[in-house]
């Protein structure tokens, strides 16, 4: 397993902890289920996305640190 750390953040002129956003690509729902879910538990803001066109959508709206594809 990779380790993933969260993020400090000094945007608001304090340092804060920001969770690592990661999205999630995969076809097959009981894997793209229990990957984010795994991940979410592990403390990671995690979204999912079934299709790259999905993909796109959610990354032109937000922002991720990683990205696992299918």
């Amino acid at each position: 397993m990779m380790f993933i750390p969260n993020l400090l953040s000094t945007e608001s002129g304090s340092e804060s902890i920001v969770r690592a956003r990661i999205v999630i690509v995969e076809d097959e729902p009981d894997l793209r289920d229990a990957v984010a879910e795994y991940l979410g538990a592990a403390g990671y803001e995690v979204a999912t996305a079934e299709s790259a066109a999905a993909a796109r959508s959610l990354v032109e709206t937000q922002s991720f640190h990683l990205a696992i594809l299918d």
